[in-house]
């Protein structure tokens, strides 16, 4: 997430000093330009998240997936960094990890036994 973040900015400010005129326009430079004014999302973007499912959205829906992906992340690592009760899946970059680090951090703390735990799965739409 970080990264893609920090891409989008870098990029955004290349852009703009492009067009101010300060740099000279690259070919990444112009697919950005072109991406934001067909509102789809530049491929450079999309080739820094682990999942293509994003690629259907226009680029205004992805950003505002990319924002509430970012408030899941912020919110959960604002105050401590304690697994939440609550977790959107397919609002992580890579739900999979999450999980496996959510089933073996139990084992850790008792010599390698494995305690018994159990998940919820529960699907709601909005």
């Amino acid at each position: 997430m970080n990264a893609l973040l920090e891409e989008m900015r870098r990029s955004m400010e290349e852009l703009q000093l492009g067009l101010d005129g300060a740099l000279n326009m690259s070919d990444k430079m112009e697919a950005l330009a072109r991406g934001i004014a067909t509102n789809q999302v530049p491929a450079l973007w999309m080739s820094m998240t682990s999942t293509r499912v994003q690629e259907v959205f226009s680029l205004a829906a992805w950003y505002n997936d990319v924002l509430k992906r970012y408030e899941q992340l912020a919110a959960w690592t604002a105050a401590s960094l304690v697994t939440p009760a609550s977790v959107w899946l397919s609002g992580l970059f890579n739900p999979k990890a999450f999980l496996t680090a959510v089933g073996s951090s139990p084992a850790g703390s008792h010599a390698g036994c494995v305690p018994q735990q159990s998940s919820l799965a529960v699907c709601t739409s909005t």
